[in-house]
């Protein structure tokens, strides 16, 4: 079968992404997949759109109406979910832009939601039950390499963005490096709008020489942070799912987390929640896990086992391949590939 694989960005910065993951399936299910990122590139002989985000994927979901083809659309973050703390999402989008969000929901042959945070949003804004396929890790590539060894290191993961409560982190650090003075706060992802904040916050708060904004970098070097840090933290004020977590889990990482949106359902009970305000409590539980590895190692062996069993690779690409299933007679699928 002829897929298009539709999201309103560049190809390289969705194939370097967990969108992309998305495409590998496709491909492994057997499927010849293209991609598109606006209306006019979807080819006219495509049998099934496969759409990433509702907020741009009324695109798609147009042009397969005008084709009479189905099409997937991919319901992920804050497209239909709205944070009344950030005054950001689907409740703060111009009144047009909902209506297509909306209309597209309605009109799309299936909706994939990846967490049921994800999943109740659909149904408050359409009325419509979605399928609930959570976001996934290679867990073959994202697990403990047992040759790096591991260090203070504090990691998070994850675009300088105010919804990401990097601040926290950095007032914690004070109260943390009392105990480890060697202790290392490492922040990846790229700079945005918070960076210039962050980083006075650090220089005001004499933290700066155990800060590090390391900024976008690669696989290879996320995976060796992932190894070498003891403790990863993501105390968000909101996440639809956050694959960089689950990456962290997979990698035997003991995990600080809020309770916030979609966090709870990806940690469970494998890790330590804290409060999205109170940095001494955060402080707390850093100093907590820095200083018990047979802590850290039971945490981690449950974070593992979580996301192995629920969130990876193998696990979305069956759900997947029975979606398309119920959208296409499998004979024909089978002949158009051969």
């Amino acid at each position: 079968m002829k897929i298009c694989f539709f999201a309103a960005r560049d190809y390289k910065t969705v194939k370097s992404t967990f969108h992309g993951t998305d495409i590998k399936i496709l491909h492994d299910l057997g499927h010849k997949v293209n991609f598109a990122n606006s209306f006019l590139q979807i080819p006219s002989d495509t049998d099934l759109i496969f759409a990433w985000w509702a907020s741009s994927g009324y695109q798609a979901v147009l042009r397969s109406k005008l084709m009479k083809k189905p099409c997937v659309l991919v319901s992920a973050g804050f497209d239909v979910c709205s944070s009344k703390a950030l005054h950001d999402g689907f409740e703060y989008r111009p009144f047009y832009h909902r209506l297509l969000i909306k209309w597209a929901l309605k009109n799309s042959s299936k909706i994939i939601s990846v967490s049921d945070e994800v999943k109740k949003n659909v149904f408050r804004i359409s009325g419509l039950n979605s399928n609930l396929i959570f976001n996934c890790v290679d867990t073959n590539a994202y697990k403990r390499d047992l040759r790096i060894r591991k260090e203070n290191v504090v990691l998070t993961v994850g675009g300088l963005a105010k919804y990401k409560n990097h601040e926290l982190i950095i007032k914690a650090a004070p109260n943390v490096l009392k105990k480890y003075p060697n202790a290392k706060f490492v922040f990846v992802g790229s700079f945005g709008r918070e960076y210039d904040k962050l980083k006075k916050l650090a220089f005001d708060l004499d933290v700066a020489h155990s800060v590090d904004f390391a900024g976008f970098v690669g696989e290879k070097r996320k995976l060796e942070l992932l190894n070498k840090a003891k403790v990863y933290v993501q105390p968000s004020f909101y996440e639809s799912f956050c694959v960089a977590l689950a990456e962290a889990m997979s990698c035997n990482l003991p995990v600080i987390v809020s309770n916030k949106g979609a966090i709870k359902e990806v940690v469970a009970d494998s890790g330590i929640y804290t409060s999205i305000s109170d940095s001494e409590e955060l402080a707390k539980n850093i100093i907590r896990l820095l200083g018990s590895s047979s802590l850290r190692q039971k945490l981690g062996n449950k974070a593992r086992k979580r996301v192995v069993e629920n969130f990876s690779y193998k696990v979305r690409k069956e759900k997947i391949r029975k979606i398309l299933e119920q959208l296409t007679n499998w004979d024909d699928v089978r002949n158009s590939v051969n």
